[in-house]
């Protein structure tokens, strides 16, 4: 039997067709490369870095505080009369002993005479009242009575002599004289008060310590202290509150400046400053801090094996140049252009510092 020519070549065609359709199915996502073509390579994000050493850091607790004299007193009167002379004024710097005030005797020194003089005779009288006694011509209830008479002309010296002391006040120590209630001229009576006396032999700043902070402070403790007229000086922690104040938690502390100052000033605003222990920490530009999709702050990093890292950080201070932050690594390398283009667990190709990153 003849086959004719045409009905051969399309049993070839159909083999053919059916061969390539077979050969798809089994090749399907395989790549043969072309002879002589070089195999295909993957693009990794580059970015530009920065190598950061830790450095020891001492770290301070700030308070706000306020300042107050050693001491302060308002000198009352303590007796009566009209005031004579007052040698100083407001503001001025008095010593101990120094005149404040002379009030006007009046008939003081006259009363004192006549009572020195009736005690005289009480004590007459009752010295000859208990030879009597003895000799058995009065009883022991006159002797009493002579007695108690004696005994009240002496308290009624007594008293005369110190309300006469008292018309000269002197000051009880060195300080200066802050206000004046009275001038001179003026009619007081016992009690009335005539100046108010600040010692600023030195001066004391009281803050309030949180509760979690308390730890850090111990009395002979040094802080350093800013003071609203711009001076700064060293205060020693002399007095720590034991109990917390039940509203906020915060205990009490006072800190002594014992150095001279230009200008001391109680009530004003300060700033203490009590350093605590050291701590390794990193200085870096703000512009670096990002947060992480749990709104925590860190910075991005490269690893050693080229792998992008995220690490939560905490700000110890703040500077105009710049924030210390603290942990990271000790040596760290940090990225500083392109962390916005990678995330954390990506491969990434450091660049150097002169070359612009970029980000495929």
């Amino acid at each position: 039997m003849k086959i004719k020519a045409g009905v051969i070549f399309a049993w070839i065609l159909a083999l053919t067709v059916t061969l390539w359709i077979w050969s798809g199915v089994f090749l399907k996502g395989q790549v043969v490369p072309e002879v002589g073509a070089a195999a295909p390579v993957a693009t990794l994000s580059r970015v530009q870095t920065e190598w950061n050493l830790a450095e020891p850091m001492v770290r301070y607790i700030t308070l706000n505080g306020r300042t107050a004299a050693k001491r302060s007193i308002t000198v009352k009167s303590e007796t009566s009369g009209k005031i004579l002379t007052m040698p100083f004024q407001k503001g001025d710097t008095v010593q101990k002993g120094d005149l404040i005030a002379r009030i006007d005797t009046a008939d003081l020194p006259a009363r004192l005479t006549s009572s020195k003089a009736l005690e005289e005779q009480r004590r007459q009288e009752f010295l000859a009242t208990q030879k009597l006694v003895n000799q058995g011509f009065q009883n022991a209830a006159q002797l009493a009575t002579a007695n108690a008479l004696y005994e009240q002309a002496k308290a009624q010296t007594v008293g005369l002599t110190y309300q006469l002391a008292f018309t000269d006040i002197r000051a009880p120590f060195n300080a200066v004289l802050n206000s004046a209630f009275v001038e001179a001229g003026s009619v007081i009576r016992n009690g009335d008060p005539i100046v108010e006396l600040v010692d600023f032999s030195s001066l004391k700043v009281v803050a309030d310590v949180s509760e979690n902070n308390i730890g850090f402070v111990n009395l002979g403790d040094d802080a350093a202290i800013d003071l609203v007229q711009g001076e700064t000086a060293i205060g020693k922690a002399t007095y720590i509150d034991t109990a917390a104040n039940a509203a906020t938690r915060t205990f009490a502390v006072e800190f002594e400046i014992t150095e001279k100052l230009n200008r001391p000033m109680a009530g004003s605003s300060a700033v203490i400053r009590i350093p605590m222990p050291t701590t390794p920490a990193h200085f870096i530009s703000p512009a670096l801090l990002i947060l992480d999709d749990d709104g925590k702050l860190g910075i991005k990093t490269l690893e050693s094996n080229g792998i992008v890292a995220f690490h939560n950080i905490d700000i110890i201070e703040s500077t105009p140049k710049g924030v210390w932050v603290s942990g990271l690594p000790e040596r760290v390398q940090i990225i500083t252009v392109g962390q916005g283009f990678v995330v954390s667990g990506q491969q990434a190709v450091a660049v150097p510092s002169t070359a612009k990153a970029n980000t495929q």
